[in-house]
């Protein structure tokens, strides 16, 4: 933390990055949400557009030119990174068995989200789960199933729809092994867990924390917070963490801050 921007882990699934007038939300297992302030709208440009209202040129490139896909994420490429050439879009499931990740993808879309599908459109979650279950190297990694079903609940949740997928036992099974998925510490997978749960939040200034929004991922009971050791404790029995004594920062009970 400084003056501009705060940095934390929310849940198991998501690291928070906070600072004037904006908010992003990463998933490490390729999921990324950033919210902007009004204020931002026209002021931005990028791989995310440019927050003006019309989708028609979000496709700019840094030379200001709308132009296809291809060129515009090259034109933002960094300058240590290598073109690649480009001969149309890949489809790894014509280049592997899909017939299991095409099966797995079954679950995203649905009987678990049987009311959601009827308000939101869900196929294209479906689409990028069977490319990216297609493409991995390791046919036991359920991950890009998880990602996208996460993904999509994420999107009921948006739509005042929470879909809990982890009461079904088969794909609880599945995803069990996946990072961010193995809940430790006395915690429990949540759809809409608070997003400042942990001790560490409560010395926060309040504007830190937004009491509406809500993250899925591994978090603690309702009145319990994690401490910087992943145990949930009681808030009583949280550490204090001294910013000023950076070789002991966590004091306990009898301890002397600096």
């Amino acid at each position: 933390q400084n003056t501009n921007i705060y940095v934390k882990r929310t849940t198991s699934l998501f690291l928070n990055v906070r600072g004037f007038g904006f908010n992003v939300m990463y998933d490490p297992n390729g999921r990324i949400y950033i919210t902007l302030e009004p204020y931002y709208s026209n002021k931005v440009q990028g791989l995310c557009g440019n927050m003006n209202g019309n989708t028609d040129d979000d496709l700019t490139n840094s030379a200001g030119i709308v132009e296809a896909l291809p060129g515009f994420c090259n034109s933002w490429m960094a300058a240590t990174c290598v073109v690649q050439p480009y001969s149309g879009p890949v489809q790894p499931c014509t280049f592997s068995d899909s017939s299991a990740a095409k099966d797995l993808c079954g679950y995203v879309g649905g009987s678990v989200f049987s009311e959601c599908v009827k308000v939101l459109e869900w196929k294209r979650y479906r689409t990028m789960c069977e490319y990216d279950m297609c493409a991995r190297e390791n046919p036991s990694d359920n991950t890009p199933l998880c990602t996208m079903v996460s993904a999509l609940a994420t999107a009921c949740e948006k739509a005042d729809i929470i879909v809990n997928w982890q009461a079904d036992s088969t794909l609880r099974e599945l995803c069990a092994e996946s990072n961010g998925y193995q809940c430790t510490g006395g915690q429990s997978f949540q759809m809409c867990a608070n997003p400042c749960g942990t001790c560490r939040d409560q010395q926060l200034d309040e504007s830190y924390c937004d009491s509406d929004e809500c993250v899925s991922g591994c978090s603690c009971p309702d009145g319990q917070l994690l401490d910087d050791y992943g145990q949930c404790v009681n808030k009583e029995q949280c550490s204090c963490y001294d910013l000023y004594d950076p070789q002991n920062p966590l004091k306990g009970p009898g301890d002397i801050s600096k």
